[in-house]
This record gives structure tokens, sequence and C-alpha cells, in this order.
């Protein structure tokens, strides 16, 4: 389990940044195994307002005083259809760590909860990674929703893979390529690029399969 590489890796904590709903880790089937180890996580409360001087619609951001502090920062997404953005991965992922304020303004400039400013919340997904880079990416690409995301339902792939990297927009552009996106059509990938975040061209994506 991965909670356990972190700590045989010398982690002395492990910060959930994203607040898991009841019994959510009960759901596991390795619960009993690593429930000892479940319960060592933790979870963030303060929050710290970050100025984005760089950032091209959010110039702005209230995120986890904890993302800030943290030695290691590793983005866990799942590679899924998202009905904002065409598609959630590493980049979307976040928003994670961002207020809910701050959230409902990187839909909209005015606060409203839509999907409907597409370009809009791409950008402001690309300015919020300005914050902060992963020092990994691992994304879990096993079963991937297709249609009808985040939440569906809806179809699904099976792509059986997990992929790590420390480029997330490599990462994301792969990933999207791997569940049947065109990764040029995921403007999340073209604006994080824009700002120097990765590399979006696939050819030049360097792979290494195990």
């Amino acid at each position: 389990m991965f909670l356990d590489h972190c700590l045989k890796a010398g982690a002395g904590r492990i910060i959930c940044f994203k607040p898991v709903p009841e019994g959510y880790w009960e759901k596991s089937r390795y619960f009993d195994k690593y429930s000892n180890m479940i319960k060592m996580i933790s979870y963030c409360a303060e929050r710290t307002d970050v100025d984005i001087p760089k950032g091209k619609s959010l110039n702005r951001a209230s995120v986890f005083s904890e993302f800030l502090n943290v030695d290691v920062y590793i983005n866990i997404p799942v590679a899924k259809h998202h009905a904002g953005t065409g598609f959630s991965c590493v980049l979307k992922g976040l928003m994670g760590v961002s207020s809910p304020t701050t959230n409902r303004f990187m839909h909209s400039p005015d606060g409203e909860y839509t999907y409907d400013r597409v370009e809009y919340l791409a950008q402001c997904i690309a300015d919020l990674n300005l914050i902060r880079k992963p020092d990994l990416c691992l994304v879990d690409a096993l079963e991937c929703v297709v249609n009808n995301g985040p939440r569906g339902p809806g179809d699904t792939v099976k792509p059986n893979r997990i992929i790590a990297g420390t480029d997330p927009v490599a990462v994301d552009v792969y990933a999207s390529s791997l569940i049947g996106f065109d990764p040029g059509d995921i403007l999340t990938n073209t604006f994080a690029a824009q700002h120097g975040l990765g590399e979006p061209d696939p050819v030049k994506i360097q792979l290494l399969e195990k």
C-alpha cells in the first residue's frame, strides 16, 4: 500500500489535503490490514491566501497552509472525464487544496458554480498549479470513467495502469491519451504548458514501462 511505501521511505507525517467522507477508508478491502497506518493520516483545516502573480485568470487563491510547508507533495488523482474541463487528472486534482470560495471563483468570475465556462476554468486550474508543482504524480488509471464525469455513472475503460512521473503536464497528456481523449483538446494541458509547467508534446514524452 502507498502509505506503507511512504513510511518506509522515511515520512514523518502523512497529510491528506482532500478531506474524505466518514467511512471512506473502511470501504477498502485492505482496511483491516492497514488500519493502523490509516489512523496516522492527518487532515488540514487552516488556510492561507496566496498571490499568483503570473496567473492569467486566477491571481489569488486560498489554500491549505500545510500544502505550502510539506517537504514532499504527491498528487494522486484518478484519470477520468470531467464535464467542466473534458478531463480530470493531476492538474485538475490540485483544486483539492483550495477553498470552496476559491473553487467557485475558478468556475466563473462571478462565483457561479457552472461548467459552462470551460476555457476560464481550465485557465484558472493552470494558474493554480503555479503555486507549487508536485514532487511526484501517481495516477490511478486502472478503470476510468470516459463520460458523465466527474461523478458518473458513465462508461468506463480499463487501461489497468498506474502512471508515475514528475512532470504534471506530461503525465496528464499521457493519461488522457491512454483513456481515449486527444490531449491536444484538453485546455488544462495547453494552458499549463504555456505557463512552463511541463511538456505537452506526446512525441517528446519519454515512457518507461515495467
